[in-house]
């Protein structure tokens, strides 16, 4: 039954002879035109509409549920704004691309269309308003299902100090794991996601500098050097055949995820020089890869997606809303900040604003990797901008909690680094972790110690 035959129905109960003409007669099903039509010869003999019993009654049949006349204008009006965003949106971002002969961006642009569509005309969330009088009772489970779980009942860290300090990633929240470069960000998202698939939650792995896989050759044929193929290494090929490398990807993201997985070094796998035993722990992380359950594992799943796969934030939320995670991890996120056309740090702020807010509209928690401008450890960089650290701040008041990841001189040389937490929702700052890993020798990347900040 569609709107307007529902609100004609509404009128049975409480309506006007006026407010019929509201009501198209073409509109209305075939079905509803005879009762349109006693409804109508009715109004003008008596000047009142009929009650819903002497409809039933004429035409022996159950008139359905009726709605609101105002739910009903409500629904009329949310239909027209769509409809004219629609017709606004595809113009602009559709039309004119294809008459510049450029599909892809015609493409890309019906993509954005429809993703403002869902984010603009969503149902409000439930949880973004409250009256304090309500809730009582669930705000007081809330607290008795902390206490009862030690304040762990959200999804996990990888480190049991930082899951204890936080009480887990909740839903909706945002973590920033900040850093200058080279300090190990990457390698930390990559461990934690890894920590939580094997704990059996599905995630989502976002990169914004590094391709899960690298693409394949363009030429099909051997690539013959001195008289053997450079990508194969056969000798004595011709380069009018097929070489078998041409259907092998080089492994880029995927890599760091088969290490961490396979407890493996990644430079060793990268090489192709695993020792014997981290050969037979590859092989055995790729049978439990295939089908954990049988494997008898409880894994959840992981996707991994990269720039320019994903070019925006709503690009990520079709995604996320596709394999529905449980958690997302997006490394290197202010690499969208370049996609925004506007001055960067009013793009950088644009970017973790809708970031936050897209968290929010899934109810799934994200941690993101973010280079910050300044020294993580509360020291400001003397030749930080005064933009600079205002998005640092932005950053600050908008996620939830702001972890700082650097290696101090003393402990550079033996592969440490320290977490240093900038922001715990409530702006409890909880202790440091010192976390170790050396890169060509092993994938470590585990809590070797706890001491208060300053130790």
């Amino acid at each position: 039954m569609d709107g307007e035959a529902q609100y004609f129905s509404s009128l049975l109960d409480r309506g006007r002879p006026a407010d019929l003409q509201a009501v198209q007669r073409d509109h209305l099903g075939p079905s509803w035109r005879p009762v349109y039509d006693f409804v109508l010869e009715f109004a003008r003999e008596y000047r009142q509409l009929p009650t819903r019993p002497t409809v039933a009654a004429k035409f022996r049949c159950d008139i359905p549920d009726a709605i609101e006349p105002p739910t009903y204008y409500a629904a009329v009006v949310r239909d027209n704004a769509m409809r004219a965003s629609m017709e606004r949106g595809f113009e602009e971002q559709v039309v004119e691309p294809l008459s510049r002969t450029k599909p892809a961006d015609a493409l890309a642009g019906a993509q954005q269309v429809i993703a403002d569509l869902r984010r603009d005309f969503k149902p409000p969330a439930d949880h973004l308003t409250l009256n304090i009088a309500e809730n009582v009772d669930e705000r007081l489970a809330d607290y008795n299902l902390r206490r009862a779980s030690q304040n762990q009942i959200g999804i996990p860290f990888a480190w049991p100090t930082m899951t204890a300090s936080t009480g887990g990633r909740q839903a909706g929240e945002g973590i920033v794991i900040a850093s200058r470069p080279n300090k190990g960000k990457t390698w930390a998202t990559v461990v934690d996601c890894q920590f939580c698939r094997e704990t059996g939650y599905n995630c989502l792995f976002v990169s914004g500098e590094t391709a899960p896989q690298a693409a394949k050759p363009r030429r099909r044929g051997h690539r013959v050097v001195r008289g053997f193929c450079i990508r194969c290494y056969r000798p004595g090929v011709s380069e009018r055949d097929e070489c078998p490398a041409a259907d092998i990807r080089r492994q880029r993201l995927s890599l760091r995820f088969d290490a961490v997985g396979a407890r493996v070094s990644a430079f060793r796998l990268l090489q192709g020089a695993l020792q014997p035993q981290e050969f037979a722990q590859l092989q055995r992380y790729y049978e439990i890869c295939r089908n954990p359950a049988a494997a008898g594992y409880g894994w959840g799943r992981l996707k991994m997606v990269s720039v320019p796969a994903i070019n925006s934030v709503s690009d990520l939320e079709m995604v996320a809303e596709e394999c529905e995670p449980d958690a997302i991890w997006f490394d290197s996120a202010y690499v969208l900040a370049t996609r925004y056309k506007k001055k960067r740090n009013e793009a950088a702020s644009e970017l973790i604003f809708d970031i936050k807010n897209m968290a929010e509209r899934l109810g799934v928690p994200i941690t993101i990797s973010w280079h910050f401008n300044r020294d993580v450890n509360g020291d400001k960089d003397t030749t930080a901008t005064q933009n600079s650290l205002a998005l640092t701040d932005e950053i600050s008041r908008l996620f939830d909690v702001i972890i700082g990841l650097f290696r101090p001189t003393e402990t550079e040389d033996a592969g440490e680094a320290i977490w240093q937490t900038l922001k715990v929702r409530d702006g409890i700052r909880m202790p440091e972790l010192r976390t170790q890993f050396r890169m060509k020798d092993s994938i470590r990347f585990d809590e070797i110690g706890v001491g208060e900040p300053g130790e």
